[in-house]
């Protein structure tokens, strides 16, 4: 998985230079989503100045991003679909080099599978290139989490791509009003339930690391319960040589994204990621909520079952079901403590606000748009 790191420029810290994202000004920024030849995927314009609740505004992004994604990536992809006859009944068969063209969109990865009706063989490029994948909108969690990420640094918001080296992808975002990373799973409409895999899916994890914009973190302890039971799995390199090793790249990665800025900028910067990281390292476990243990609900039932992520017992894998394809936002009690109070009104608001709006004839992503313009003009 190639990590995106978008850079910045003089005025405003988090503009992408990717061709994908069109601004701005001083006080108001308008940030477009675009997919190569393909129009407009997403927009949102936001007041820099605005005043209204940040913590309102945190609930709304995290959880209608995530459902307006699930609305414009339709397709994962679990099985390829056979491009000869149409066929599902495919079986991944082996891996090949990617032409000029993948190269270019970043698949460094080809899957080959084979098709058991035909006898042809479909190729799957894992993109990297978030263009790409807005134009495909195909792909599994990476793919989701490379955009979902995207679209979350483009609103202006801190996040981190976090790789689980037992194969899944997802989101953190920084909450300004919490004063902590949350966890996201836009494939999964997941918020702020980090124990879900071990506890919902049965993973038996080993290393989970978050890639900033300016910063890199083990963050493997936030999604176990007990990190001394995990240990004896870390099995790739000694603890002291992975703390070297993430701390190198940590470093890099800041000096890189700091040395456009002027020296009392830079230094601003430095000391509150040192801070934000001396309170991470403080951060405790918290007994399982309901919505954490269920098994993954995204995906055909037999991948999942075949990876061992349906569940990591009966009941979980009975919730899973029952929960396919919609979400932890089905499981009853998936909404975290917010500090907003009426926490899942305002949400059941907003997809019934969202879903009057696309009865119209509005795109999701204009629809989305104008309830979050409709909660800018609301608070400000």
């Amino acid at each position: 998985m190639r990590l995106f790191f978008p850079t910045s420029d003089n005025n405003n810290p988090h503009w992408l230079r990717t061709g994908l994202i069109g601004l701005t000004s001083q006080r108001n920024v308008c940030w477009r989503v675009k997919c190569k030849g393909k129009g407009l995927i997403f927009k949102c314009s936001v007041a820099v100045e605005c005043s209204f609740d940040s913590r309102f505004l945190e609930l709304l992004l995290s959880l209608s991003l995530s459902f307006s994604l699930s609305l414009s990536f339709s397709v994962c992809v679990c099985v390829c679909r056979c491009e000869h006859c149409g066929s599902t009944e495919t079986k991944t068969v082996g891996h090949a080099e990617p032409t000029p063209e993948e190269k270019h969109f970043k698949a460094n990865t080809v899957e080959v599978a084979a098709c058991s009706k035909c006898g042809g063989q479909t190729r799957f490029p894992r993109y990297n290139d978030p263009a790409k994948l807005l134009q495909t909108r195909t792909g599994r969690c990476g793919e989701w989490a490379n955009c979902f990420t995207l679209v979350c640094r483009s609103l202006g918001y801190e996040a981190r791509h976090v790789h689980d080296w037992t194969d899944h992808v997802w989101t953190e975002v920084f909450s300004d009003s919490k004063r902590r990373w949350l966890h996201v799973d836009s494939c999964e409409a997941a918020l702020d339930s980090p124990l879900m895999y071990e506890k919902g899916w049965g993973k038996k994890l080993t290393y989970c690391i978050g890639f900033a914009r300016d910063h890199v973190m083990d963050v493997t302890r936030r999604y176990t319960q007990c990190f001394e039971e995990l240990l004896p799995r870390r099995t790739q390199c000694s603890e002291e040589e992975l703390k070297k090793a993430v701390s190198a790249i940590d470093e890099f990665a800041l000096d890189r994204s700091l040395v456009q800025y002027p020296a009392t900028v830079a230094a601003a910067r430095r000391a509150l990621l040192f801070a934000r990281a001396d309170a991470e390292a403080q951060e405790t476990t918290h007994v399982a909520t309901k919505a954490e243990e269920v098994g993954r609900t995204s995906g055909d039932a037999s991948w999942r079952a075949q990876r061992g992520e349906l569940g990591a017992n009966d009941a979980a894998k009975k919730k899973a079901l029952e929960c396919s394809e919609t979400g932890l936002e089905q499981a009853g009690t998936s909404l975290p403590s917010t500090g907003y109070k009426g926490a899942q009104d305002a949400q059941a608001a907003l997809r019934a606000r969202v879903a009057k709006l696309m009865a119209t004839g509005l795109s999701a992503n204009d629809a989305l748009l104008k309830v979050l313009e409709e909660a800018k003009q609301k608070a400000c």
